[in-house]
């Protein structure tokens, strides 16, 4: 689907990695409080350019499977974070929200906003009928943000995952496309 247009919501700027964003993404990714709950572990230097590489690379598949934003600051365009939606099975119309933002960001909003903003989007641009958000069992912020987006649980996945040395619980939200459409 090639390169989108920036996504502006009321206090943030959602537009595509650039090449050296790899250098600002830097600052979360090596970080060990953002990394917790997330798969991958605290990265280096050279992972981190390798990230970003990935999502450069992604910008140009037919069809688009992982579609990823670099989450700035309007006001001073800071990068603060990213956000996007992965899509493996595109065939089957789904998709799933992920996120991530800098410590310093953090209880300000902006991860439900981008959610809502990633929800509009996934439905009405990509044409998605159903998607979800996976998160560690013990992330009750992301959990809250997920429910104040208005996604459904839909249980724990016990085990799910064996994640830095432990099998990690998780828990799946989702909303399907006529709930989006009803709550809009």
């Amino acid at each position: 689907m090639g390169i989108y247009q920036p996504i502006l919501t009321e206090r943030l700027i959602l537009r595509e990695f650039k090449e050296d964003d790899w250098n600002k993404i830097y600052s979360y990714l090596s970080d060990c409080e953002v990394q917790k709950y997330m798969i991958q572990d605290v990265a280096s230097l050279d992972q981190t350019k390798s990230y970003a590489q990935m999502f450069l690379k992604h910008m140009h598949e037919e069809p688009r499977k992982y579609v990823r934003f670099a989450v700035l600051l309007k006001e001073d365009s800071q990068l603060i974070g990213e956000c996007g939606i992965n899509m493996p099975n595109v065939q089957h119309y789904e998709g799933e929200i992920v996120y991530r933002f800098a410590k310093a960001y953090w209880r300000k909003g902006y991860a439900s906003e981008v959610v809502k903003r990633m929800l509009s989007f996934g439905f009405e641009e990509l044409r998605l009928h159903r998607i979800e958000a996976l998160c560690d069992v013990r992330n009750t912020a992301s959990i809250r943000v997920l429910e104040k987006a208005g996604m459904t649980i839909e249980g724990c996945m016990r085990e799910h995952r064996f994640v830095k040395g432990y099998w990690r619980n998780s828990v799946l939200y989702s909303m399907l496309e006529q709930e989006f459409n009803k709550g809009s």
